[in-house]
């Protein structure tokens, strides 16, 4: 009898102990919490295409900007690039070997030898993000283009100089590719690039980009196409 009383008794303390106990229900999330659960299950965001760091992926719809230029173009598909405040970076891969192609500007000025100087110190700011030098005893004939093209209204002198180094490739030479144009009043492009002698697919690529360069003010300041970038 005793035994028969004790276990309802405990029976009844446990049938009661999660309503006196709430049920052991979960404190309210605050909105703090909300927040943080939002962010945790948020997308990573899309990379901004503005440092080397944080280089982006092109696609075939990719326009990219140069911000010194209020130019754009398209950078070849499946190439990195990244949009910097002073010049547009772009190459085929990591790979020491890979093409690589650097587009900038500067302000031309009417007096000669200010012009000189800007367009010269431009020149060597693109040679050295692209850690390239010129062949010896080469330089640039600026008033004798060799290979001048037509882009998008845009008339551009070109010059390659053979037997160029960059400082990644320690025994192979290539081409540098420099490319210079009046855009308007206050901007005149320079180009330089570096793609070795048997890379004809990275040729084709960098003539492709050149190509691809027009005035205009569409293109957005990050360097995102319309699509993904990575």
């Amino acid at each position: 009898m005793v035994y028969r009383n004790f276990l309802a008794t405990a029976l009844l303390a446990l049938a009661l102990a999660p309503v006196a106990c709430g049920g052991n229900k979960p404190d309210p999330k605050t909105t703090d919490d909300l927040e943080a659960d939002a962010k945790a299950n948020q997308p990573p965001p899309e990379p901004k295409c503005d440092s080397l760091d944080d280089m982006c992926t092109a696609k075939a719809d990719t326009v990219a900007a140069v911000k010194s230029a209020t130019l754009e173009f398209k950078p070849p598909e499946k190439w990195k690039y990244a949009v910097l405040e002073s010049h547009s970076f772009m190459h085929a891969s990591k790979e020491p070997n890979a093409a690589v192609l650097a587009i900038g500007s500067y302000t031309p000025d009417k007096d000669a030898k200010k012009n000189d100087a800007a367009r010269d110190a431009a020149f060597a700011d693109l040679l050295k993000a692209l850690g390239a030098t010129l062949p010896k005893n080469y330089k640039v004939a600026w008033k004798k283009p060799e290979n001048p093209i037509e882009a998008n209204d845009i008339k551009m002198g070109v010059w390659v100089a053979p037997g160029g180094e960059r400082e990644v490739l320690k025994d192979k030479k290539g081409s540098v590719m420099i490319v210079h144009a009046p855009v308007d009043a206050t901007h005149n492009l320079i180009a330089v690039g570096f793609v070795l002698d048997d890379d004809v697919k990275g040729q084709e690529a960098v003539q492709a980009v050149l190509t691809s360069i027009k005035a205009g003010g569409d293109a957005k300041d990050d360097g995102k196409s319309d699509g993904d970038k990575k």
